[in-house]
């Protein structure tokens, strides 16, 4: 395959005729080629692109142009399309959430593929100026690319401590660390805490704003929100309760000896009564939460502006937009900063091998342990759930799983494993498509119970490490904390790394100790990800037994 360019735009109009969705098709396939874009990662653009090209030109005005840009930048691919005509529902807001379970036809296939758009999160922006719609998607996979970054940087770093270790002086490999690798992981610790709290703000806003009314869900949603919910809900207590019976590394490992008497005045300066931080979740003000960025005084105030602004009437749409273009930001700018997470990684994976030894790595595993044992303890629950709250036998499940798990698995993406773990739904466990095509995608935005594990077990693993005893009363904000963000998590590749830095903040832990697990997010990711695609099949098929949109023979087969 060719190299990929960094920089080419190619641009191309089409008058609307009959073959005006063939001959733009063919155009983008061929630019996203020259390019350079994996195959893989073509079909999956296309595949989005001819969907929004279609609803594009249902609503076009006869005569108009289409025009289609596709340009590469620095890595940014996207493609660009836009025609006058009619505003375009290009996530179909009203059915997915309102009347999917009565939708029959081409009108439940309409709200599905809504819901599938949806699911693409940050990958697809819309916009409706003076006439015209303009939607751009991103058209390479982030995430995948991320990841494997991500493993090579962990083993050249791996490789660099070794050989920093053995061939070079100590005073040249300290020299290394102190005057290099620590200023720049140090750069990117700094750039990543600038970002929390504006993008924890507009990520709630725009993630509470887009129901009018909870109501408006309908029985079906209502019902797969709460299954969502709960599975967030015992999968932060699960997490909990395991780190409290295990602990991976003695106490204060990660302080050096100069620093162990600021570990302990930050442990017993936290005002840990729970009336205290009930009360505190209530700012006293506006500014100084994202000052101090004080986790959940700041989602605190998202949710009642989220709320707000559908309050305001004849305003709520403008402000809708502001709000989704200020979350747009956010996510565009921490996007760019995570693209430097395998820099960061390499330089905390050097850090720790060289300054603290074996022993932090060997207590960073056996927080791998304690994830994984986590996520073991999860499909439990999923187990236990489908049995009493859905009266089948779970066993069907977990083998009719396998392949939607391995696929999850590989990608690390909740958003590539739709199309498979919705194929399974309705051609192997007999879910109707109904409520794999409103629920899966769904879950893919909403329902992040491997991340929840993540940020409790890796929250307090580094607490402990840092000298930091989190008490049984504080582990209400660190649990509320949790959940409300991953109800508000936006779509970035290595969101977990960013809400773990909020979950941080939330305990007192500084945040440079991201260095310590940063080195084995790439294998956290995979595990997350199953947990939450497993979840997400789980909770559909609990919701279609009671709601009798259940082929029992199916399942059964």
């Amino acid at each position: 395959m060719a190299k990929r360019k960094l920089f080419l735009l190619r641009k191309a109009n089409y008058v609307i005729n009959e073959s005006t969705l063939e001959e733009a098709m063919l155009f983008i396939e061929a630019s996203l080629r020259e390019i350079g874009l994996k195959p893989r990662s073509v079909m999956k653009t296309l595949l989005s692109v001819e969907e929004i090209i279609a609803l594009l030109l249902e609503q076009a005005e006869p005569g108009t142009v289409l025009r289609t840009n596709v340009r590469s930048f620095f890595g940014d691919i996207t493609v660009v399309l836009s025609v006058r005509g009619n505003e375009v529902d290009l996530f179909d807001e009203k059915a997915d959430y309102k009347t999917v379970s009565s939708l029959e036809g081409s009108d439940l296939q309409r709200a599905i593929r809504g819901i599938l758009l949806k699911a693409e999160g940050g990958r697809i922006r819309f916009s409706y100026r003076a006439g015209i719609n303009k939607v751009r998607i991103a058209a390479h996979d982030e995430s995948r690319s991320l990841t494997l970054a991500m493993i090579y940087a962990l083993l050249a770093g791996v490789v660099f401590a070794y050989f920093l270790n053995v061939l070079f002086p100590p005073e040249v490999s300290r020299d290394i660390c102190s005057y290099v690798l620590e200023p720049a992981n140090d750069m990117f610790m700094r750039g990543l805490q600038s970002m929390l709290s504006p993008l924890i703000f507009f990520s709630m806003v725009a993630q509470i704003a887009q129901f009018k009314n909870l109501s408006e869900l309908g029985r079906l949603g209502a019902r797969v929100m709460a299954v969502y919910l709960f599975t967030t809900v015992i999968s932060v207590l699960v997490s909990i309760m395991l780190s409290q019976m295990f602990h991976p590394g003695k106490l204060g490992f990660a302080l050096l000896p100069s620093d162990t008497a600021a570990g302990t005045l930050v442990s017993s300066g936290m005002d840990t009564s729970v009336r205290m931080i009930l009360t505190g979740i209530i700012p006293d003000n506006f500014i100084t939460p994202f000052i101090e960025v004080h986790t959940l005084q700041i989602m605190f105030l998202g949710v009642m502006c989220g709320c707000a602004v559908n309050a305001i009437g004849e305003y709520t749409t403008m402000l809708k937009d502001f709000f989704e273009a200020c979350n747009s930001l956010c996510v565009t700018v921490t996007s760019f900063i995570t693209r430097f997470v395998p820099a960061a990684e390499f330089c905390a994976v050097v850090l720790m091998i060289h300054t603290q030894g074996r022993e932090s790595f060997a207590a960073v595993l056996g927080m791998l342990g304690l994830i994984i044992a986590a996520i073991m303890a999860m499909f439990a629950v999923y187990g236990l759930l489908i049995l009493l709250a859905g009266r089948l036998n779970p066993i069907p499940f977990f083998r009719k799983m396998r392949r939607g798990m391995a696929v999850s698995l590989v990608s690390a993406s909740s958003s590539a494993a739709i199309p498979v773990n919705m194929a399974i739904c309705t051609e192997k466990l007999g879910i109707s498509e109904k409520v794999a095509g409103f629920s899966i995608p769904l879950g893919a935005m909403v329902n992040m119970d491997g991340g929840c594990i993540l940020m409790a077990v890796a929250g307090l693993f580094l607490a402990r490490a840092y000298g930091i005893v989190v008490p049984p009363s504080a582990l209400l904000s660190l649990s509320l904390t949790i959940v409300l963000l991953s109800l508000g998590s936006p779509c970035i590749p290595g969101v977990g790394i960013v809400w773990l830095g909020a979950v941080l903040e939330t305990i007192g832990v500084p945040m440079h100790a991201l260095s310590l697990v940063i080195g084995l997010y790439p294998f956290l990711d995979t595990f997350i990800t199953v947990s939450n695609t497993t979840g997400d099949v789980a909770a559909a098929l609990v919701v279609a037994r009671n709601e009798g949109l259940l082929d029992l023979d199916v399942y059964r087969s």
